[in-house]
């Protein structure tokens, strides 16, 4: 027995609709749980790897629906996880994974694909070596893309150019976590984390600090009163006007001394100008 991904849309007045395997994703012995990004104009990318080790996506369009499948991955690949995918409005994106060989300590590589609408997905792209998954990503005009992924040491970005493609690798400096990082189409958004108190380590902190061109500029800042365990963010999301909604996990202690529990908390940003 196989395993696949379905796929439903859901339309305005008409509810779901178009239930079925996404092309490319069925009858397989194991899927990773997909990798799914909508645009405002209801333009989608879809990535997942499959048991192989294959890293596959797909595109969807409003008008025609879910394309053919495509192979990302240029060879049989040892191990591919992290799977990620970011979409623009002008229906370009982005999808990203890890590769690694389980023989090699510390081999982890991370790739990336762009993807046009009318060109289709690019050839993979390693970006920098001993990395993480992709956690955010920018894509601007003209073939223009900025991507922030995990390293053991804190964050990185990389650059796309177009006609001189992918840049070095550069540190993001200047924030003291990465729980959370969302981009908008200029590079620009938010880093947050939750900080552990110095002085007493139960206790931790919520900060944000705002990129401008995904480098951290002005100051850090706090986003809810310090609290007692474990906090960790769950969710980022920008709008068109540069505000932000953030949603947290946070510990909430119980007074008969019984385990935590943990609360679903949410709270938003407003940008410059808005009420």
């Amino acid at each position: 027995m196989g395993s696949s991904i379905l796929t439903s849309r859901f339309e305005r007045g008409r509810g779901w609709r178009n239930l079925g395997a996404l092309p490319g994703a069925d009858h397989s012995n194991f899927l990773e749980v997909p990798a799914l990004t909508v645009s405002a104009s209801g333009h989608a990318l879809a990535a997942w790897s499959s048991d192989t080790g294959e890293v596959w996506a797909n595109s969807f369009d409003p008008q025609g629906g879910w394309g053919p499948p495509q192979r990302l991955t240029l060879g049989a690949s040892a191990g591919a996880w992290g799977v990620t995918a970011f979409v623009d409005a002008r229906a370009g994106g982005i999808v990203a994974w890890v590769e690694y060989d389980p023989s090699v300590e510390g081999s982890n590589v991370l790739y990336a694909s762009l993807f046009d609408e009318v060109t289709g997905f690019s050839e993979a792209a390693a970006l920098g070596p001993t990395a993480g998954a992709a956690i955010a990503a920018s894509l601007g005009p003209s073939g223009r893309a900025l991507v922030v992924y995990m390293t053991g040491s804190g964050l990185r970005r990389q650059r796309h150019v177009a006609g001189e493609g992918w840049q070095a690798p550069e540190p993001l400096e200047g924030v003291g976590g990465f729980d959370a990082v969302a981009l908008d189409g200029a590079g620009d958004g938010w880093v947050l984390w939750s900080e552990r108190d110095a002085a007493n380590a139960g206790v931790v902190t919520l900060r944000s600090r705002q990129l401008a061109d995904g480098r951290a500029t002005g100051p850090v800042e706090q986003i809810a009163p310090p609290l007692s365990g474990l906090a960790w963010f769950c969710g980022t999301v920008m709008d068109a006007r540069g505000g932000l909604t953030a949603a947290w996990f946070q510990s909430v202690p119980r007074p008969d001394g019984a385990a935590d529990r943990y609360s679903l908390v949410a709270g938003h940003y407003w940008s410059t100008g808005q009420p």
